[in-house]
């Protein structure tokens, strides 16, 4: 399977309509998505955008799926709800992998997502610590139940997506000594907010679909 992510901007207050029309997706789009290519889809909301990640099995599965008359349809539906860019075009942006890690292959319910923003020009380093990141980090990790962890970025914020063994699994990492010393390696990296607080904002899952389960 390939990869894939972007985000989508929501006008203010549609989240509520936006959910509710996938909570009741039309069964001809679950068709076409799964004839496209497209094997799974998540998306992850925080503030007025959504995260979205999927995993295709064709490069060209979104393109191919944007062009059908059902997914037309489910565009004007859509309309409404979506925000636009000032030359007319959807708010959408293609997210690049930065960073993979796959501890297990071991199928699981679990889903998490959540973004971190960085300081500006940060990227570079921040994503050179990740090609380099600590075998014992990696290890310990897996130890707490973190099945798989992709890292997308849109400089200045970087989206996670993991697929968890354990529900818990990231506050069991972030209790360890291992993780307090990995963090303590990003210092002039990571973005705060007001408050003095890493700027990371956990998202909440909106919609999962797949399609090899439909």
């Amino acid at each position: 399977m390939i990869r894939n992510a972007f985000t989508l901007r929501l006008e203010a207050d549609a989240l509520p309509a936006y959910r509710r029309h996938h909570d009741n997706i039309w069964p001809e789009l679950v068709a076409e998505i799964e004839r496209c290519g497209i094997g799974t889809m998540s998306a992850f909301i925080t503030e007025s955008t959504v995260f979205y990640y999927s995993e295709i099995r064709e490069p060209g599965a979104w393109d191919d799926l944007w062009k059908t008359p059902t997914h037309d349809r489910w565009g004007e539906l859509m309309k409404p709800l979506i925000a636009f860019t000032e030359d007319g075009t959807v708010d959408a942006h293609p997210l690049n992998e930065i960073f993979r890690l796959e501890n297990s292959s071991e199928s699981t319910d679990i889903r998490l997502a959540y973004s971190l923003r960085l300081e500006p020009g940060a990227l570079p380093q921040y994503r050179k610590q990740h090609d380099e990141i600590w075998p014992e980090l990696v290890d310990e990790m897996s130890r707490c139940g973190i099945g798989r962890l992709t890292a997308f970025a849109a400089d200045p914020v970087v989206y996670y997506y993991a697929d968890l063994l354990q529900a818990d699994a990231f506050d069991r990492l972030f209790a360890t000594e291992i993780h307090d010393r990995w963090a303590g390696t990003f210092e002039g990296q990571l973005a705060f907010t007001g408050t003095g607080q890493v700027d990371v904002r956990f998202l909440d899952e909106i919609f999962h679909l797949d399609t090899a389960a439909v």
